[in-house]
């Protein structure tokens, strides 16, 4: 019987929109930020947003209101923003996933 554990979810292109808190769901009532959020919290698994996606689509966290224009950090709590060679290593290193909206 094989267990399988998700250590991380790593969000790019468009899905990095999911790892900003302002973004509202505004047709349907299930805000996806909140689900990701409870789910990491039940099973104990990183929520990491593509930097450069990221950044390009107005997820920036802390470090980053430092060093661009914007003076709020937008990056939803439990979230992180991560390097393109993280998701090299997650891909090298545990089974996957690739789902696209």
């Amino acid at each position: 019987l094989l267990k399988h554990q998700l250590h991380t979810v790593f969000f790019y292109y468009d899905g990095a929109y999911t790892g900003n808190h302002n973004c509202l769901a505004q047709t349907v009532p299930f805000n996806a930020v909140t689900a990701w959020q409870i789910l990491r919290e039940q099973h104990t698994f990183e929520l990491t947003v593509c930097i450069s996606a990221g950044l390009s689509r107005g997820v920036v966290d802390q470090t980053n209101t430092q060093t661009l224009a914007d003076k709020y950090p937008t990056l939803a709590e439990g979230f992180m923003l991560g390097r393109n060679h993280s998701y090299l290593l997650l891909r090298l290193n545990y089974d996957q996933i690739n789902s696209s909206a």
